[in-house]
């Protein structure tokens, strides 16, 4: 994991509320996080798609990783940056490229044991270990409690959230449209 760089090795960066902003990362391009808008909602689709694609390989049968749709993913994107339902939605890029993302919102557990769920963290396989996943996470959720589910086989991402203090609580479920896979959720 990068650590966060100081005002000396960073040409710029500022907290804005939750969201850190950075200008130059010493350790890639230029990486900016920030919120997302409407207008972000076709280069969201996109990279969630290759994301998805990436983090699910493996996991789930080439077939479904083929069927995913871009366009689709946008026009999700579109409607939940267009509705008020308080989620937050950021995203990263190095320069004029996304290479990741984040949400949360309210949690869609029928019974929440949290009241804050991270619905996606998503970062682009070739900037893994650069500290995009962790900005993205820090801007989306801050430090507080939280809830998320995960892929139970997905030894990366769970290994990422255990080092931001979250475990698993037992809590098992299948997403049946993608091929039965089993998740976990975990609690921090």
């Amino acid at each position: 994991m990068v650590e966060r760089p100081g005002k000396s090795s960073c040409q710029a960066w500022f907290t804005q509320g939750n969201l850190t902003l950075v200008g130059q990362w010493p350790h890639s391009d230029h990486l900016t996080v920030r919120l997302a808008t409407v207008a972000d909602a076709a280069a969201l689709g996109v990279c969630h798609t290759a994301c998805w694609r990436q983090a699910y390989r493996g996991l789930l049968s080439p077939e479904l990783l083929a069927a995913q749709d871009d366009a689709a993913r946008a026009d999700m994107w579109r409607r939940a940056l267009s509705d008020s339902t308080g989620q937050t939605v950021v995203l990263a890029e190095m320069g004029d490229r996304m290479v990741g993302l984040a949400a949360a919102g309210l949690t869609n557990d029928e019974q929440p044991v949290r009241d804050l769920e991270l619905h996606a963290l998503y970062v682009l396989r070739s900037v893994y270990g650069t500290g995009v996943g962790q900005r993205l996470f820090d801007a989306a959720i801050g430090s507080g409690p939280c809830s998320l589910w995960v892929a139970a086989a997905n030894a990366h991402a769970i290994g990422f959230y255990r080092r931001q203090g979250f475990q698993p609580d037992g809590a098992r479920q299948r997403i049946e449209e993608w091929e039965g896979l089993p998740i976990i959720r975990m609690l921090r």
